[in-house]
């Protein structure tokens, strides 16, 4: 009879480890699974940002004057309270040689920006917004995003532009 309990003790313990070991498995897969939502998510959320920030601009540049440093001047503006008042991501300028991040203001938009006017035909106006990263190539205009699992920092590429085509 001792056996015969020993048996079922054995198999007992058997049964408990492999029960432990699929729910240790299972509660693995469902981290990675929210991990790779969280990655979606802030991949998503960045995408999304960078589409308003051009669309921003773009809507900036239409609706404003043809000379090139008032123009630089009132986007730059614009962008300023825009990026200020963003509530889902942090923007900020990144001075890579320093490590440092500065406030997106007026001026430092405007060292980091330049703005193009062209008029190849007389009713064709052609305007660009690019953002040239200084004279030293060392700042980045960035933002950053979190959720609860994680948290990114995007840069905008040297000599990012955007540009409008405006018909007269």
């Amino acid at each position: 009879m001792i056996i015969k309990n020993r048996k079922g003790f054995l198999s007992f313990c058997v049964l408990l480890f492999a029960t432990m070991f699929l729910g240790v498995l299972v509660s693995n897969r469902k981290d990675g699974y929210y991990s790779l939502l969280s990655v979606k998510l802030l991949d998503t959320k960045k995408q999304n940002a960078s589409i308003n920030f051009e669309e921003f601009v773009k809507m900036e540049l239409k609706n404003l004057g043809n000379d090139p440093l008032e123009l630089q001047q009132n986007v730059n503006q614009g962008l300023a309270e825009y990026l200020r008042d963003s509530e889902s991501e942090d923007w900020f300028v990144l001075d890579t040689s320093t490590n440092r991040r500065l406030e997106a203001n007026v001026n430092e938009l405007k060292s980091i920006s330049k703005t193009l006017v062209l008029k190849p035909a007389p009713n064709i106006t052609l305007k660009r917004y690019t953002l040239t990263n200084g004279t030293e190539k060392n700042k980045y205009l960035s933002f950053e995003l979190s959720t609860n699992c994680s948290k990114t920092t995007f840069s905008f590429p040297k000599n990012y532009s955007v540009e409008v085509i405006v018909y007269d």
